[in-house]
């Protein structure tokens, strides 16, 4: 930490820092702030002159103020104050932005005030010539709302439809962006797919494949947003299986339905374990993973139903590998 080559190496990815914050990559600044801040702890651990010690902090504190204003949430809050009265900027003048980190809180730790607060603070926000992010960020934060199991049955499913309403509206609107229209498309049908659970109405699963197939053709070029989206087809459809388990039916078409949920799936879980960027929803879960799993096993313990062919193998469609047409761009999440 404290040679020379170690130092060598954080200019040189300072170098690679033009200081333009919309230009500067977020893990490279995170990086050479966590360098020069423990390089500041490794000079007093090692008794070195105090100005050595300060000098690297300052030097993590200025790169931090640059990441400040790139991706907020990864500085500690501490020193949010001093980095606002410096640049000028605080993220949370924004009510929209305050939102979206209340709703990211709300997500990754189980909050329901946060989202709560995040759909207070959403509804100070006056219409608009465009409501699209507004409208977003409060789909999302009813969606999420709609996933907390204790909440009463009546709450839930009034979430679900406020989610559906609202990123319906969004994923609905005229957008030349193939990127936006792949992440509204999959907000939209994660929300049909939430509604589903809490309402049982199979029309919601049918809406939401067909708007995952939208997205999926949406994000082509987007690996992480295509694998999100396959992951979440894949799903839909292998409830669609379960929400029919018990009735009379075709048994071979729903091994069928099954297998493309497993071709997708699996599809999901190459393109998250190869791609740079995971989707968060994949990475915090494991879901892709866990529903190819499920969906194969669903799938084997069909195939014993059907009918063998005189020479005992297997049907076609069984042996022969899936094939997957990707055709479109790809989108983040929650664009504007």
């Amino acid at each position: 930490m404290l040679e020379s080559d170690a130092l060598a190496v954080a200019a040189e990815l300072f170098a690679s820092v033009d200081r333009r914050p919309e230009a500067a990559d977020p893990d490279v600044l995170h990086t050479i702030a966590a360098f020069y801040w423990v390089r500041s702890l490794a000079h007093r651990r090692a008794l070195a002159a105090d100005d050595l010690a300060a000098r690297d902090l300052e030097t993590a504190i200025g790169v931090l103020g640059l990441l400040y204003l790139v991706d907020h949430r990864r500085v500690p809050g501490e020193l949010w104050p001093r980095l606002a009265d410096e640049t000028a900027y605080h993220p949370w003048s924004d009510p929209l932005e305050h939102a979206a980190d209340l709703i990211i809180d709300g997500e990754e730790n189980g909050d329901i005030a946060a989202l709560d607060q995040a759909i207070s603070v959403i509804r100070t926000v006056a219409d608009s010539g465009d409501n699209a992010y507004r409208d977003t960020l409060r789909g999302l934060a009813h969606h999420q709302r709609a996933a907390f199991p204790r909440r009463p049955a009546a709450e839930r499913s009034a979430d679900a439809d406020a989610a559906v309403e609202l990123l319906g509206r969004v994923a609905a609107l005229p957008e030349p962006s193939a990127a936006r229209r792949a992440g509204r498309g999959r907000s939209f049908a994660e929300a049909l797919v939430r509604r589903f659970d809490a309402a049982g109405d199979n029309a919601d699963l049918t809406r939401a494949e067909r708007a995952y197939r939208d997205a999926l053709a949406d994000a082509a070029d987007d690996p992480p947003t295509y694998a999100s989206a396959a992951a979440g087809l894949g799903s839909a459809l292998s409830r669609r299986v379960e929400a029919a388990e018990g009735t009379v039916g075709d048994g071979e078409s729903r091994i069928q339905v099954l297998r493309e949920a497993v071709s997708w799936l699996r599809r999901a879980v190459d393109l998250t374990h190869g791609a740079a960027a995971t989707p968060p929803a994949t990475r915090r879960s494991g879901t892709g993973d866990r529903s190819a799993s499920s969906a194969t096993g669903a799938l084997r313990i069909r195939t014993t139903e059907l009918p063998r062919d005189p020479a005992g193998t297997a049907p076609d469609f069984i042996r022969s590998e899936p094939t997957v047409v990707r055709t479109g761009r790809g989108s983040p999440k929650c664009s504007r």
